[in-house]
């Protein structure tokens, strides 16, 4: 067996520039224009690519130019009409890999140079991704000690990640891809599967590098929304290589750790990144949860209620353990209840913003995690 590599990477990237400068609508395609040949210039996209005012565009806008003569995707774009979507700059994997092989720039170059005092920068989309190299990992396995219970997936934090699992392609009845996550609703999405595989069965472009290797499993994380947000204000603060590098790591394992159940012990897959990474530099902070919140609604229960007088009345009525019976028969009525239509809008809001805090109501004091310190 050769040597493993742990190997950080960026693939897909999406940023939005927003011009800094409030122009009437009226002028928004003429100062849209004028950014854009801006960033175009700062980015060097202008040398690297060459891009014609056709093509497909990024979803939802309709004025723009993709990459011309080019097997891979790359678009910038805006809306005519909808000035508050900003300027869309969108690279698929291949594209992104492409522009950093002409450039020499990384994701944090990139970002940081192309920078001007007429519009910002934020990214609404990142792909990370750990590519483990010459490694015994099977996806099919690892799916399965998932779905089984034996694998339990946790955030850096030691708590459980409750997201979805989802095969994506069975073949021979195996696991050749699955994602822990919702494509549609999570802010973090986690795929998992055989980098190498896809490469040779796509003809990919990486297919000769690959080839090298006896094996390439790739943990791709998926950032949008917030987290991506998050993710933007870190690469500002990047340096190096070395830098982003540990970045990649930290955001991948700030969210996803799998752990053996019986010896409540990191993987073979989670203990080889973990390894590789010297020093954590980023973890997402929680979401805030806003207005109407769980804990809001816990504390009210606690405190304004009556509740808990209640207990305190019927422990001094019927005997000290009669409280046990109060919580069973609320319980009960609760097990017996059904959601009504204002739960299903609260959870439409913030299920996700709960999902990625990876902590529940009563384990917090003053908001912050009672595992964590100050």
């Amino acid at each position: 067996m050769s040597d493993i590599k742990v190997l950080p990477l960026v693939d897909q990237v999406t940023l939005v520039l927003q011009p800094t400068e409030n122009k009437p609508i009226s002028n928004w395609s003429e100062y849209a224009q004028s950014l854009i040949e801006t960033f175009m210039k700062k980015s060097k996209l202008a040398e690297v690519f060459g891009f014609e005012e056709k093509g497909r565009l990024f979803e939802g806008y309709n004025t723009g130019m993709t990459t011309f003569n080019a097997p891979f995707y790359c678009c910038i774009a805006y809306h005519d009409t909808v000035k508050n979507m900003g300027i869309v700059v969108h690279f698929s994997g291949w594209s992104f890999h492409r522009f950093q092989e002409k450039t020499g720039w990384k994701l944090h170059d990139f970002i940081q140079n192309s920078e001007d005092e007429s519009y910002s920068i934020r990214l609404s989309r990142l792909d990370n991704a750990i590519d483990i190299l010459n490694a015994e990992i099977d996806v099919d396995e690892l799916y399965k000690s998932i779905v089984d219970n034996k694998t339990i997936v946790q955030f850096s934090n030691g708590r459980k990640n409750p997201s979805i699992l989802k095969p994506y392609i069975e073949r021979d009845l195996d696991i050749a891809s699955f994602y822990i996550g919702s494509l549609k609703r999570s802010n973090s999405v986690l795929r998992v599967y055989d980098k190498k595989s896809e490469m040779i069965q796509t003809n990919g472009h990486l297919k000769d590098f690959y080839q090298r290797f006896e094996s390439a499993i790739r943990f791709e994380q998926k950032l949008k929304g917030n987290l991506a947000h998050q993710a933007s204000h870190k690469i500002r603060t990047i340096n190096s290589n070395i830098e982003l590098e540990k970045f990649i790591l930290s955001s991948v394992t700030n969210k996803y750790r799998f752990v053996d159940y019986q010896t409540n012990k990191y993987r073979h897959e989670t203990s080889l990144v973990l390894d590789s990474l010297e020093e954590v530099n980023f973890s997402f902070e929680p979401m805030e949860s806003r207005a109407n919140s769980l804990e809001a609604t816990r504390d009210y229960l606690i405190n304004n209620s009556g509740l808990l007088t209640y207990f305190h009345k019927i422990n001094a009525i019927y005997g000290s353990e009669t409280v046990k019976e109060g919580v069973e028969d609320l319980y009960a009525q609760f097990r017996d209840s059904t959601p009504n239509e204002s739960v299903g809008k609260w959870l439409s809001k913030y299920q996700n913003i709960y999902e990625e805090q990876t902590f529940k109501p009563w384990e917090t004091v003053n908001g912050q995690y009672k595992g964590e310190k100050s």
